[in-house]
């Protein structure tokens, strides 16, 4: 089976679908900006990525995720138009996926720009994602990898719930492999982290993750520092403290969707949508938060005192003493195995990052730049006549395309070399030249005279081979040998007269100066007779 890497910019899919550019590289595939052409709209359409494309568990996964969202109707859910498979000319298939083109930035991006949100508008991002996660939950769908990567912002500002590259029905047969982990580490459920079946009150764990991470700037668990610590971190330890200006209400809501016993989480999504659009109205009003969140308010071992800020905080003991014990060596254990053996099929450890625009920099700087971007540079040099000599020339993946954090960019870096054109030989001087020039190279004549070349050919090309951009080709040029005829001889005892005068005169009858003369001429050659003769 074919996968993204045989397809390009250009490229129509299934006679019907033209990408154009390439949006972004996800943990399955890559998603293109495309012109579906039969209708004539800008739709996304996503192929799957190399090392997917021979595995049956990605296919079956990749056909799943087109009927998973194709299943759920909900403004706040990106749609899914088309899935098909392709033949390609290596007896392969590329399978797509066709969605609604979504002209924004992801939430990652927001926050990346941003650094953090507001109370408002935090618990509008919460209010409209549990929404769309109800839509699915009612269709028996989990999505499982709720993350800021996979919350898109239109233009109007709302959320559409995308990629649903992992979801899962509830009653389906499992398409992960046994003891995979499922899901992003920064957002992940603590079931999920010990390998445990995913249930709605996951996504809303994740969705909590999410919202702490508007709130705060940052996910609660962003410097445990690898994956298991991240996993155990879920487990078993409290999240920090929110900043002291977010209101304790709204802090509540946040605690409450990251408790750690799902049970103790809000009984469904639709709940916390109401929650949250009520605390946008009002958040101080007169108990807006359900009887649900206040009895989980009720076991709360610790209540602390914002400093300076005159709020009331809640911090919720998620584990009881012999459940956070039981926790600790369960979780250890779990997460020990589990995280070792698996592997993170979605995304890395942190959430998507936006390629750097590299062109036109030098190669230690590009490389400098996708390194603190926790991206690899793979180069590869081309021949570039006129340009700057170890400068980048183009990227792949292109500036600001989104990528899983070590996406390895290929970078293409000027050579600062060409090669001399082969073939210049028997070539004449202005050809020649012209193919040097076309390759960025300057001719200089030189010529040799030789009978054994045809005249005004080149005979010797100097330098050959590979030699530096703008370098001067020394063109040798055959030219004919002259010839010089020798001087005729005169011998000492011959005038001048007689040796022209057999030449003039030759095969002509010689005429009598004087008919009547007596035929004793001047012997002397000048052309008079003596004029005396006896009669």
């Amino acid at each position: 089976m074919a996968d993204a890497r045989t397809v390009q910019a250009g490229s129509i899919i299934d006679g019907r679908y033209q990408l154009t550019h390439r949006i972004a590289v996800g943990g399955m595939g890559e998603v293109w900006s495309s012109t579906d052409l039969a209708l004539g709209r800008r739709v996304a359409l996503k192929v799957l990525l190399a090392g997917h494309a021979q595995d049956e568990v990605t296919r079956l996964r990749f056909r799943a995720e087109a009927k998973a969202a194709a299943s759920v109707s909900h403004p706040n859910v990106v749609p899914v138009f088309d899935f098909g498979e392709e033949d390609d000319e290596s007896g392969g298939c590329i399978a797509y996926l066709v969605m609604e083109h979504v002209a924004g930035d992801s939430l990652a991006e927001v926050l990346r720009g941003a650094g953090r949100l507001g109370d408002e508008r935090t618990l509008e991002i919460v209010a409209e994602t549990a929404a769309a996660l109800e839509a699915a939950h009612r269709t028996g769908l989990v999505h499982r990898d709720i993350k800021p990567g996979n919350l898109l912002i239109d233009e109007s500002g709302s959320v559409r719930v995308t990629d649903f590259g992992i979801a899962r029905a509830m009653d389906a047969t499992p398409l992960t492999r046994t003891g995979t982990i499922v899901g992003t580490p920064q957002y992940i459920s603590p079931e999920q982290a010990q390998g445990h079946t995913a249930t709605p009150a996951s996504d809303l764990y994740s969705l909590g993750v999410v919202a702490y991470a508007c709130l705060a700037g940052r996910a609660p668990f962003a410097d445990a520092g690898n994956e298991i610590s991240t996993a155990m971190a879920h487990i078993q330890v409290e999240p920090p403290a929110l900043p002291d200006d977010v209101h304790p209400n709204v802090a509540a809501l946040v605690l409450a969707l990251l408790a750690k016993d799902p049970a103790d989480r809000p009984a469904s999504a639709a709940e916390v949508s109401r929650t949250a659009s009520a605390l946008r109205r009002d958040p101080s009003g007169a108990d807006p938060l359900p009887t649900a969140f206040m009895a989980l308010g009720s076991r709360t071992s610790e209540t602390s005192s914002r400093s300076g800020s005159g709020r009331r905080g809640v911090r919720i003991s998620f584990l009881r003493p012999w459940d956070r014990r039981r926790g600790t060596i369960a979780g250890a254990i779990a997460v020990g195995l589990l995280v070792l053996s698996a592997v993170f099929l979605q995304s890395a450890a942190s959430d998507s990052v936006r390629v750097p625009n590299l062109v036109g920099k030098s190669e230690a700087e590009a490389r400098a730049m996708l390194s603190d971007a926790g991206l690899t540079a793979q180069v590869r040099s081309r021949d570039m006549p006129g340009e700057e000599a170890g400068s980048v020339d183009a990227q792949d993946p292109k500036a600001s395309t989104e990528v899983d954090p070590g996406t390895r960019v290929s970078l293409t870096v000027v050579s600062g070399q060409v090669t001399v054109p082969r073939g210049l030989k028997g070539e004449s001087f202005a050809s020649a030249s012209k193919k040097l020039s076309a390759v960025g190279l300057r001719a200089s004549k030189a010529t040799q005279t030789t009978d054994e070349h045809r005249p005004g050919r080149v005979m010797a090309v100097t330098p050959t081979g590979r030699v530096t951009d703008g370098a001067t080709v020394v063109l040798t040029v055959a030219a004919k040998p002259v010839t010089i005829s020798p001087e005729p001889q005169i011998s000492a005892d011959q005038g001048p007269s007689n040796d022209a005068g057999p030449s003039d005169t030759k095969g002509k009858p010689k005429k009598s100066q004087n008919p009547k003369s007596s035929g004793k001429g001047n012997s002397s050659g000048k052309g008079k007779s003596s004029g005396k003769g006896k009669p």
